[in-house]
């Protein structure tokens, strides 16, 4: 479904759902070591921010690490540079510790946003 431009659509639509989390983990999780090559296809990159946005931490950091892996390429895409920001790898790759709390704040501050208008 990731190489189809519409399948990628539902894929997002599942991910952005009000289905629980743990529904989420499992697809995300069957992703892992694919993150690196999904980033590459440009309709996907707002599929790829999903992941990381309903991924739980240990997915997250697999999201990252692909990422990192092929780095290169992914920077060269047009949506590139705008993941590595969504998914602050380069803060990552300088200290796991600063990403961890860089994530939770931002955890914080969307939550404190989506209860402001639910």
């Amino acid at each position: 479904l990731t190489e189809d431009y519409l399948g990628i659509r539902v894929l997002e639509a599942f991910l952005d759902s009000a289905a629980d989390g743990k529904l989420k983990q499992p697809l995300i999780g069957k992703l892992k070591g694919k993150f690196g090559a999904i980033a590459k296809v440009t309709h996907c990159s707002f599929f790829l921010e999903k992941c990381f946005k309903a991924a739980d931490q240990a997915l997250k950091e697999a999201i990252v690490e692909d990422l990192i892996a092929e780095k290169n390429a992914i920077l060269q895409t047009y949506r590139g540079p705008g993941i590595f920001r969504t998914c602050a790898v380069e803060l990552f790759q300088r200290s796991k510790r600063d990403w961890e709390m860089h994530l939770r704040r931002s955890d914080a501050v969307r939550n404190e946003f989506e209860e402001m208008f639910s």
